[in-house]
């Protein structure tokens, strides 16, 4: 009454095996590629970004600085012959700008970092 159903396992060839595992493997290597490049390239960090991170330390000369942050936005003199680099960007909240603040002292080395925002005055109300 019941028949035995012969089964018998394909013969595949290494052809075979290479599509099974070679198709969906080329096919998850072009959607990351094609992501990446979708993305572009990573973006760069912001000066003020990095000195907030603490990437420029007491020390450090100007050439490092320079190396590591670009060039400043504005050079200033302080006295006793303190040098001061600013970096500025727009903050995340409106009308708000942060500056990294970079002096030198006379020998050309990192003396103080600091950050300071800057915020428009508080509107008056109308009387």
């Amino acid at each position: 009454m019941s028949e035995a159903v012969a089964t018998s396992k394909p013969n595949l060839t290494w052809y075979d095996y290479l599509f099974m595992i070679g198709g969906p493997a080329a096919f998850v290597l072009v959607a990351v590629i094609g992501v990446l490049w979708i993305l572009g390239p990573a973006l760069e960090t912001h000066p003020v970004d990095q000195v907030e991170r603490g990437e420029v330390v007491s020390g450090m000369s100007k050439e490092q600085v320079r190396s590591r942050l670009g060039v400043p936005d504005a050079i200033s003199l302080e006295g006793a012959g303190n040098e001061v680099w600013r970096y500025s960007k727009p903050a995340a909240e409106m009308f708000v700008m942060k500056d990294a603040r970079i002096t030198f002292s006379p020998s050309g080395r990192v003396s103080a970092v600091s950050i300071e925002e800057f915020r428009p005055p508080p509107d008056e109300p109308s009387p």
